[in-house]
């Protein structure tokens, strides 16, 4: 039999060289932790079987690996308006990146919930995540598996070793953005109905799996504004369903839009793209539906669950500082409206700069950017705000990202990033935002319909599939899991031996461009982590 065994976070491919197979292979994890392993094997059989023989106080996930098409690489760049992708003929693949484009990258991960299963492309692929009962002790439990083939019965023992340490309960915030729409069009399902619900729950649970705290609804005007009022019913049986996932808090917006030109001085009410925010118009259509919904957050107990973006990336997309003293004054309009309905409120946004001092209190920058302008974004968060970080299709190159063409490890790496810095949060815009027409099973190169700069890099416009039987996560998701974990041991390390921490960390990450990505160093690091955390 030919393979591959890894339990560390790198990627596989279609043409991945294979060879001998271990017999057994070590893993080490939290009492409450979840630790993957990855395997290939090579057979001209149709049909595989699988089967996992576990301890008490043990289970096991099993997903078959997926392979993704990855159609260009990822340009250099740190601003969010240039080529994101390299589409002109290149020579030899980017030094930041694996491979050179076009090439095949097991990213998405089927559930498995039968021991049949079928081949694809002559290789046979898994993702086998234990998952130990929090309850268990200290110990090494061996997990038996065994997958047959045409070729024989290969038989892997996975010895877990458990650390009597616990990732504490989620203290960093998390949001990745969805689309209703695409949950909906990708799964052939009527948006209301109550299959519908029983899939954005599907989707709710996947993000919660991967301790995602923070859940945005997009408000669609052809939802809430009818002909003589404004309603926002049709959200409630969706934030409800997320609420009792265990979600903490919802993000609600947007309340202005750049329309279809990003680089407008002039913002939009969203409510009505045709009237400009500051016009009298504007100043009615946003009081109306503040009040409204205000009256809305009222009825169902909402109104300490929510915090509001009023535009997104107000400061990014601008033509010069004249269009900045614009935008800030429209900005401000719409905060100081939330303010006065809705009282004692958070405001949070993807910004570049700090200019909208007073109007936000959840600071989103770039990592880039964060880290250009860091003592002021400090600065901001010793006085009170909160400070998190995001990532989309910049910074790209050598920064840390979770694009498909670049090593699967820096997916992690970006939380080890945000404990250095301290910072309270992450988010990403893409969760399933595909584009029109765009299958991401066979084309993971969003189309961009800014009208700035090429397609969005590989993979950046999504992190889960649209699986046959609801959302199907990726190995890039799984990382972000794993990363978000880490930051969970790292920050309770940090309160009690910040030396022991600065060591550890150091030996990783330094910044967002400069930093460890060698994945055997990486696994002693974790490995003394989880070591020092269970004395």
């Amino acid at each position: 039999l030919q393979g591959i065994v890894t339990q560390k976070q790198e990627w596989l491919y279609l043409d991945t060289s294979l060879g001998k197979l271990p017999d057994e292979i070590q893993l080490h994890t939290a009492r409450n932790g979840k630790e993957g392993v990855q395997i290939l094997l090579e057979t001209v059989g149709e049909i595989a079987n699988v089967k996992a023989t576990l301890p008490t106080m043990m289970d096991a996930e099993i997903y078959q690996l997926i392979d993704i098409p990855v159609e260009y690489n990822t340009a250099s760049a740190t601003d969010q308006g240039g080529r994101f992708v390299i589409m002109d003929e290149q020579a030899d693949k980017p030094f930041y990146c694996t491979r050179k484009a076009p090439f095949r990258v097991y990213d998405c991960l089927k559930p498995i919930h039968t021991s049949e299963v079928q081949v694809r492309n002559n290789r046979f692929g898994l993702y086998v995540c234990i998952v130990p009962q929090e309850e268990i002790i200290e110990g090494s439990y061996p997990v038996t598996l065994e997958i047959e083939i045409e070729e024989g019965t290969y038989t892997l023992v996975m010895n877990v070793q458990i650390y009597d340490v616990l990732i504490p309960t989620e203290q960093f915030s998390v949001t990745n953005w969805f689309s209703l729409n695409n949950i909906a069009s990708k799964h052939g399902l009527k948006q209301g109905s109550q299959a519908f619900l029983d899939m954005v729950r599907a989707y709710a649970r996947a993000m919660r799996r991967t301790r995602q705290t923070h859940f945005f609804l997009m408000l669609d005007p052809k939802y809430y504004r009818l002909e003589t009022e404004f309603n926002f019913d049709y959200i409630k049986p969706i934030a409800e369903i997320f609420f009792e996932e265990g979600f903490k808090k919802m993000e609600i917006g947007s309340f202005a839009t750049q329309g279809d030109y990003m680089l407008t001085d002039e913002l939009k009410c969203a409510a009505d793209p045709t009237i400009k925010v500051s016009s009298k118009e504007g100043y009615w259509i946003l009081t109306e539906m503040i009040r409204a919904w205000k009256s809305f957050l009222e009825v169902n107990k909402w109104e300490n669950k929510v915090v509001y973006h009023i535009c997104d990336e107000p400061d990014v997309h601008i033509t010069g500082p004249e269009s900045m003293v614009q935008r800030k004054a429209q900005y401000f309009m719409i905060a100081n409206l939330l303010r006065k309905y809705l009282g004692n409120l958070q405001i949070i946004e993807a910004v570049k700069t700090d200019e909208f001092r007073g109007g936000i209190d959840i600071w989103v920058p770039l990592t880039v950017n964060y880290e250009e302008l860091k003592d002021e974004f400090d600065k901001l968060k010793n006085q009170g705000n909160e400070v998190w970080n995001y990532v989309c299709c910049a910074p790209t190159g050598e920064y840390l990202n979770r694009f498909l063409d670049i090593p699967l490890l820096r997916s992690r790496l970006l939380f080890w990033g945000c404990s250095k810095y301290k910072l309270d949060g992450y988010l990403h815009w893409g969760l399933n935002h595909y584009g029109e027409g765009q299958d991401p099973f066979e084309q993971s190169c969003c189309p961009n319909p800014t009208g700035l700069g090429t397609s969005f890099p590989a993979g950046d416009a999504h992190i889960v599939y649209p699986g046959a039987d609801g959302p199907w996560i990726s190995m890039r998701l799984e990382a972000q899991r794993r990363g978000i974990e880490d930051l969970e041991l790292l920050n309770q390390m940090e309160a009690n031996d910040s030396v022991k921490y600065d060591e550890l960390v150091s030996k990783i990450f330094t910044n967002n461009k400069v930093y460890e990505d060698n994945i055997n160093l990486f696994e002693e690091v974790r490995e003394k982590m989880l070591r020092w955390a269970s004395r």
